[in-house]
C-alpha cells in the first residue's frame, strides 16, 4: 500500500519509520533536527514555502517535509496499514479483528 503525502508524492507504507507534527515544535528544534537528519537522509520538502510546513515524515531512506498534517498522514497511514482481519498499530502490536 502507498502513502500519499501532498505534492503529487507517495511513499511506500512499509518504508514510514515516524511521523512528527512540525506545528507542535518550536522552529530551532526543528531546523537543528533537520539540518542533523540531512547528514543522514535525503531530505524532500514537499511544501511550497516554509512557514506551509506541517509535518515532518521519516522513512528509511528519506526525510519528507509536507504541507499535510500528521494528523491526516496517520488516518491514511492507519488505513493503509489494514490487511484483510488485521489492523498493526503504530505500537507494533497485532490486534486481531472478532
Amino acid at each position: 500500500m502507498f502513502l500519499h503525502l501532498g505534492s503529487d508524492c507517495m511513499i511506500e507504507s512499509s518504508e514510514l519509520v515516524a511521523v512528527f507534527d512540525l506545528r507542535l515544535l518550536e522552529a530551532e528544534s526543528v531546523k537543528k533536527y533537520i539540518e542533523e537528519e540531512g547528514r543522514r537522509y535525503e531530505v524532500i520538502d514537499l511544501a511550497e514555502a516554509p512557514e506551509e510546513r506541517a509535518s515532518c515524515i521519516l522513512t528509511k531512506t528519506a526525510l519528507y517535509l509536507s504541507p499535510i498534517s500528521s494528523t491526516t498522514l496517520r488516518k491514511r497511514a492507519e488505513k493503509s496499514f489494514r490487511k484483510e482481519d488485521t489492523l498493526f498499530t503504530y505500537e507494533g502490536r497485532k490486534n486481531t479483528k472478532r
